[in-house]
């Protein structure tokens, strides 16, 4: 729980504000990491990504943790991934003396979690420095910060939903998707809230989440290297295949969805700056999922704890699971 005496003002260069919490906190949590500045040095200078993916210029790479919990690369695989840190808050509500906000800070992985005491003081210190656009930074105090869940993903599913029962699968915030790679994906029609019928395009959205997580737990056990960019490839082709089919297997029995724009992105190429800024698409609302459940349940718990579609480090791809009936 954050409070803060006076309301927060969320920075209007940020598509929504929790973007602007992410964007924020992870470049907080950034400096905080950096080994040379805790020895007492200098904070290590990032790219600004004109000539490829930001990237810090690292004094101790080795040792460092900025770059593994910041803007993770593998030079592997040759992908970036979303930071395995993200910040998930409510709306602030006002209060006797100021404003609070419930703030969810999830770690997803082996190096996010190893490091909680870190991850905290990032917190604290993000509490110090002030949120906002500059010269209307508002301090806030965490006022209670406690785990809510220590575990793996099989420790959090539980008993998978047996195939007489529905879940509920709410888009918090905009999965981003890109058209262009969708448009032939089955199940990819998207409907309104005002069409009949059910448009999730359930297959793609847990194809990616399994290449995603298969990717990632690669990466984040330190194993790319040992397993090769080939075996990368393959066993995340073969999860992508499996939540694919699995899909194939559950129905949309009722979806209340709105596709909306979410933001620009402004991005550079690695090869030069794009001509302009291209509008980002994504979707949010519901969907209620009935049939070969068991089988969707892992990649589903995949998308809670990762998120899903584009976009996820700034707090998009936000995803919740109601069990509806057990």
């Amino acid at each position: 729980m954050c409070r803060a005496r006076q309301a927060l003002w969320f920075p209007l260069r940020q598509p929504t504000p929790q973007a602007a919490w992410n964007v924020a906190f992870s470049e907080v949590m950034a400096a905080t990491l950096c080994h040379a500045a805790r020895q007492g040095g200098t904070v290590c200078k990032w790219t600004d990504g004109s000539t490829g993916p930001r990237s810090p210029d690292c004094q101790d790479r080795d040792v460092c943790l900025s770059p593994r919990l910041y803007l993770p690369r593998s030079q592997v695989q040759k992908r970036d991934f979303p930071s395995p840190v993200l910040v998930r808050a409510a709306e602030p509500a006002e209060v006797d003396g100021g404003f609070e906000s419930a703030v969810d800070v999830v770690m997803c992985g082996r190096t996010a979690t190893a490091q909680e005491s870190m991850i905290r003081e990032s917190m604290e210190a993000f509490g110090r420095a002030g949120f906002g656009p500059p010269g209307i930074r508002v301090n806030f105090d965490v006022v209670n910060l406690h785990v809510v869940f220590d575990g793996s993903l099989a420790d959090l599913a539980g008993p998978a939903p047996t195939a007489d029962s529905t879940v509920l699968v709410e888009l918090v915030t905009a999965v981003g998707w890109d058209p262009a790679r969708i448009s032939h994906a089955r199940g990819s029609r998207i409907r309104t809230e005002t069409e009949e019928g059910a448009g999730l395009p359930l297959a793609w959205l847990l194809e990616n989440v399994a290449d995603d997580l298969v990717r990632w737990d690669i990466e984040d056990r330190g194993l790319s290297e040992t397993v090769g960019r080939d075996a990368c490839e393959k066993f995340a082709a073969e999860a992508s295949h499996a939540a694919g089919t699995a899909a194939g297997r559950v129905t949309i029995e009722k979806a209340a969805l709105r596709e909306e724009e979410y933001g620009l992105d402004s991005r550079k190429s690695r090869t030069g700056p794009r001509e302009g800024h291209h509008p980002l698409f994504g979707m949010s609302g519901f969907a209620l999922l009935s049939g070969d459940l068991p089988s969707v349940w892992p990649w589903l718990l995949g998308a809670v704890a990762r998120g899903a579609g584009q976009q996820r480090g700034k707090g998009f791809g936000h995803v919740r699971l109601w069990r509806t009936r057990v």
